[in-house]
């Protein structure tokens, strides 16, 4: 246990070295004496310093078996702790959001070579664009095109899209 909160602490300060250290030693301490309580405690920790490390998939899978571990032996953090873990993991796994697609991208084989006229339809399609009323025209020079649809404004005006260009209001 106190290995394990010198490693915290040493996250917290940034003496992220000496946090390697400890936690290391913290978790196969843990592990040798088949403390599962204490092993999720590490794995936290672990996960913290690969969060401050810049390695936030690891830190969101850190985290992920270090409360797999907890809830194995009936156990969970506190609060307090469940609140700042919380927080911290959220900020490792809004770090993944690119990531995590270039990731899937390169997995599938994403070359950007296989696109079709289908799927640059199908991208207009499920756009946010299309409650504007914008529609996907294949074949088209611009490739859209929109409705001449009156659209009210909220100072009462009125706006006709689509006469003079795509998209010019009027």
């Amino acid at each position: 246990m106190t290995l394990n909160l010198m490693g915290q602490l040493a996250v917290r300060q940034g003496y992220l070295d000496n946090a390697r250290r400890c936690l290391r030693e913290a978790l196969r301490v843990a592990r040798e004496v088949g403390n599962v309580r204490r092993l999720s405690f590490s794995l936290f920790a672990v996960a913290s310093l690969a969060k401050a490390r810049g390695e936030p998939a690891l830190a969101v899978r850190l985290d992920g078996a270090a409360q797999a571990a907890a809830a194995s032996v009936g156990t969970a953090r506190a609060r307090p702790a469940r609140a700042s873990a919380d927080a911290e993991m959220a900020a490792a796994r809004a770090a993944l959001g690119e990531r995590a697609v270039e990731q899937a991208l390169a997995w599938l084989g994403d070359d950007g070579q296989d696109r079709t006229d289908e799927s640059d339809l199908a991208r207009w399609q499920a756009s946010p664009w299309t409650v504007f009323g914008w529609t996907a025209q294949p074949g088209g020079t611009a490739g859209l095109s929109a409705p001449r649809t009156p659209v009210r404004t909220t100072n009462g005006g009125v706006h006709v899209y689509g006469e003079g260009g795509v998209g010019t209001p009027r």
